[in-house]
């Protein structure tokens, strides 16, 4: 969701060394802001939102061991101490509040936003968030 919003909010920008008069950038603004509208009306959509449930639901329903994803976390993870902190966390009997409580790819993902939320690094909070996303995906 947020490269599609990214995507559209960064699109083609009128160029600096050029001279626009205060209406093309009124209705460069005007297009800005209705695409951005579209987006988030899709990515909002029922179809959409219900989608990303069940994506959620079949990672919570399935059970796993750490020996099945040690060799994608430790491909995807950057760090050593990143992917013990993960397995820690996932093997771990962490409070029922931070993460899931059965061992399932879904708390795997959640372990991966926890440590994303004890890192004080702007960059790799959100490259570790968006591993945890795409861990519900493999």
């Amino acid at each position: 969701m947020e490269d599609a919003l990214a995507r559209v909010h960064l699109g083609k920008q009128l160029p600096e060394e050029i001279q626009f008069s205060e209406r093309t950038r009124q209705l460069d603004t005007e297009t800005c802001v209705s695409a951005i509208s579209d987006v988030v009306g899709n990515l909002l959509s029922p179809t959409r939102v219900n989608a990303v449930c069940d994506v959620i639901k079949d990672n919570a329903d399935r059970e796993l061991k750490w020996g099945e994803v040690a060799q994608e976390m430790a491909r995807r993870l950057p760090t050593r101490a990143d992917l013990e902190a993960v397995k820690s966390s996932f093997e771990g009997e962490q409070d029922v509040m931070l993460l899931p409580e059965r061992k399932t790819r879904w708390r795997l993902s959640n372990c991966i936003s926890l440590l994303a939320g004890a890192t004080t690094d702007a960059d790799r909070k959100l490259e570790l968030e968006r591993m945890a996303g795409a861990t519900l995906t493999p």
